[in-house]
């Protein structure tokens, strides 16, 4: 491969916008990839007193605490969460 060709792939997949996706009640949603800092496997939750419905908890992620919404409830789609 000669300098041009490798500069020819490269302009090609800089318009590419690659996109992390998921589905809630039935409709799919994309997020921009380079918004995304990391996708974590699930662990215990604990439950937060007096959040609102859509708050399921908070976890302990390397020290930070994060909180976990049910995207369903937060948006009014109804359903269960996963």
């Amino acid at each position: 491969m000669n300098d041009n060709t490798a500069r020819a792939r490269t302009d090609e997949t800089e318009g590419l916008l690659q996109l992390v996706t998921f589905t809630i009640a039935n409709e799919e949603f994309g997020l921009d990839i380079l918004l995304v800092q990391e996708i974590i496997r699930i662990m215990d939750i604990t439950k937060v007193p007096r959040a609102p419905e859509f708050v399921e908890g908070v976890i302990n992620l390397r020290g930070k605490v994060i909180p976990i919404m049910d995207l369903r409830r937060r948006f009014g789609l109804g359903g269960q969460g996963a």
